[in-house]
């Protein structure tokens, strides 16, 4: 009995474990009215490396601001957000647009979307900058 019950937990937790993975890797809730820039930026020796994550409304886009500190030698290469209900899943992916140093290098990214009914929402950073 101990068995059937260890089974079964087991393939619940690996449906959620695939869901949670095809959820992320597929993006099947993508916001499509998604603009991005990232101005050059260089940190101050006062600079704190601390990823940071602002959000607001101007007008009728949502503003959010990421502050992140990837290797020297990456830039952007693709950002992409997830609309769930109130939450958005923020992914900013980098590549490597240079020798890879042993340094670290502030990149501003600025994401605009559209179109979002206008209410609070929580921004949460999916992957690793």
């Amino acid at each position: 009995m101990w068995r059937r019950i260890a089974s079964c937990t087991v393939a619940v937790l690996a449906v959620f474990i695939v869901g949670g993975w095809g959820l992320i890797a597929f993006e099947p809730f993508r916001h499509d009215a998604l603009t991005y820039e990232t101005p050059p930026r260089c940190p101050s020796a006062s600079t704190p490396w601390e990823n940071k994550l602002t959000a607001q409304w101007e007008q009728e886009t949502f503003l959010i601001r990421a502050s992140e500190f990837p290797n020297c030698g990456e830039s952007v290469k693709q950002v992409s957000a997830q609309v769930i209900g109130s939450q958005v899943l923020l992914r900013i992916r980098y590549e490597a647009s240079g020798p890879l140093a042993a340094c670290k290098c502030e990149r501003l990214t600025i994401i605009r979307l559209s179109g979002l009914a206008k209410r609070d929402y929580a921004v949460t950073r999916i992957g690793s900058p």
